[in-house]
Formats: structure tokens, C-alpha cells, sequence
């Protein structure tokens, strides 16, 4: 019964690898972000990742803090206007995705005890 079992958690433990890496590619707007942790828009995603020293605002564009810039959560893309103007486009990437879950899961849980 308990090799079964084994084979079992085993089994689920590949199924959730492999959904994860399906995925790995794919990158997430603030606003798709936003909806999914609850925000009522990404704009109020953005402000209180700004109040949690996540990430601050420089030229119209929302940066992390050094401590997680490098840590692949983010994709930024820079566009070039026909009239010379920059802009970046920031995406999460999957993992900065679940980064960001695990934070407000966290925060939930322990509203949810106390």
C-alpha cells in the first residue's frame, strides 16, 4: 500500500512539474497579476508592491529594488516610438508570478489565523 501511494505523489508531484514547465515561457501583465491576487487593478498592485519596497517608480516605469532585479522575475521590453520617445514594457515571468502568489498567500494565511 505504500509503494502505491509512493507512485501516486510521484505521479502528481511530475504532472504539476510538467504543467509548470508548459508554462515557463509565458509572461504576465500587472493586470493579469492584479486579478488573479485580488487587486482591483494593476495600478493597485503596482502601489502596494511600491509600499512594500518591492519595486519604485522611475521615469513611468516600475523597476524592482536591486534585491530582486536579478532574480528572473521580471521581462522588460524596450519600445522605441515613432517620435523617439522610449518606453518599457515589464512583464512577470512565470516564476516572478509565483513569487508574487506566495508572497500574498502568506499574508493571507496569517490574516486568516490571527
Amino acid at each position: 500500500m505504500t509503494k502505491l501511494k509512493e507512485e501516486r505523489t510521484a505521479r502528481v508531484q511530475a504532472e504539476r512539474t510538467n504543467a509548470i514547465l508548459m508554462h515557463v515561457n509565458k509572461t504576465y501583465t500587472a493586470t493579469e497579476i492584479a486579478k488573479e491576487l485580488g487587486f482591483k487593478s494593476a495600478i493597485a498592485l503596482n502601489n502596494d508592491l511600491g509600499s512594500r519596497k518591492i519595486q519604485f517608480r522611475q521615469n513611468d516605469t516600475w523597476l524592482l529594488y536591486s534585491r530582486y532585479a536579478d532574480c528572473g522575475y521580471v521581462e522588460i521590453k524596450q519600445e522605441v516610438l515613432d517620435n523617439g520617445k522610449v518606453i518599457y514594457h515589464r512583464r512577470f515571468t512565470q516564476l516572478g508570478r509565483e513569487w508574487l502568489v506566495k508572497i500574498y498567500n502568506k499574508e493571507q494565511l496569517k490574516a486568516s489565523v490571527n
